[in-house]
């Protein structure tokens, strides 16, 4: 039996919501992770992401302004916007799953 692992066995949300009901019993690995990885440590991490994807988001649109917001060059402009957009994506889901996981963690506390 996998000891806590993140793989075929499914996410640490999914595997902390089975520990959390009975449904599995507690591992090591989970342990250290809800250790290691807590709420503020995700809204650090999920605040930067939102903060970098907002810099970029705004100079692109900057650099857009600087053309009198007339015709872009897609590939150009698309290295910008996708990686602001999916920084940006990727923070409010870490900042989500942080409350969703510290709520699943707290019976452990």
């Amino acid at each position: 039996m996998d000891e806590g692992g993140f793989g075929p066995s499914g996410s640490p949300s999914s595997r902390s919501a089975a520990i959390h009901v009975d449904l599995m019993p507690e591992s090591r690995r989970m342990s250290l992770f809800f250790r290691l990885i807590t709420l503020e440590t995700g809204l650090i991490v999920g605040a930067a992401l939102v903060l970098a994807g907002l810099v970029v988001s705004v100079a692109a649109f900057s650099s857009w302004g600087a053309r009198a917001f007339g015709e872009l060059e897609p590939r150009q402009t698309l290295r910008t916007v996708v990686p602001g957009v999916v920084a940006s994506t990727l923070g409010f889901q870490s900042i989500l799953s942080s409350f969703f996981l510290s709520v699943l963690g707290s019976r452990r506390r």
